[in-house]
C-alpha cells in the first residue's frame, strides 16, 4: 500500500519514540522533499529518529505546483506537494493532521487519516493493546489535540473516556 505522509505525523510519532509504530502499519512512508525538510529541523525533538529511518522515503514531486491555487485553505507550498506527491504515486492513504490540508486532500478524493486514526487502525492490527495510554504519549510529547478530537478518538477505540491530560 502507498502511504504518503505529510510532516506532522511523522514528527509527532517520532518525538515520542513511537515511529515504529507507522512504520509497522505502513512499511514504506512517502514523503516530498520540501516536507522531509520540515521533518528534519535541526531544533526539533525526534529528528534523529526520522534521519535514520529506512521507511521513509523521499521523492521529488513531478509538478509541485499543480495545488498551489488552493492558496485560499491557508495551506503552504510544502503542504501542497502532499497532495500533488499522492496523487502522481496512486496513495492509498494520507496521513494528514492539519485540519485545512486534510480539507483539500478529501476534496480531491484522496483517503486520509491522522494520527488518531493511525492509533485506531494501530489497535485493530494489535500493534498496541489500547489507544488512551499512546494517545496520551503523543500529547505529553507536543501533539495538538482538542479535547472533542481527544474523547471522540476514545469512543471510537471504544475505551473509557477520561480528561486530556495537560
Amino acid at each position: 500500500m502507498k502511504v504518503v505522509s505529510n510532516a506532522s505525523p511523522v514528527i509527532i510519532f517520532a518525538r515520542a519514540g513511537l515511529l515504529s509504530l507507522i512504520e509497522g502499519l505502513f512499511g514504506e512512508i512517502l514523503v516530498s522533499e520540501e516536507v522531509y525538510r520540515e521533518m528534519i529541523v535541526p531544533t526539533k525533538p525526534g529528528v534523529e529518529a526520522i534521519r535514520k529511518a529506512k521507511s521513509i522515503k523521499k521523492l521529488q514531486v513531478k509538478d509541485p505546483h499543480r495545488f498551489l491555487a488552493s492558496k485560499p485553505y491557508g495551506v503552504s507550498t510544502a503542504d501542497t506537494t502532499v497532495i500533488a506527491l499522492a496523487k502522481e504515486q496512486g496513495a492509498a492513504l494520507v496521513l494528514i493532521d492539519d485540519k485545512r490540508l486534510r480539507r483539500l486532500a478529501k476534496e480531491t478524493g484522496l483517503p486520509v487519516v491522522g494520527s488518531g486514526g493511525i492509533l485506531l487502525k494501530a489497535k485493530e492490527e494489535g500493534l498496541i493493546a489500547e489507544v488512551k495510554s499512546t494517545l496520551d504519549l503523543l500529547i505529553k510529547n507536543g501533539a495538538r489535540i482538542g479535547e472533542p478530537l481527544y474523547r471522540r478518538i476514545l469512543i471510537l477505540a471504544s475505551e473509557k473516556i477520561e480528561n486530556k491530560p495537560d
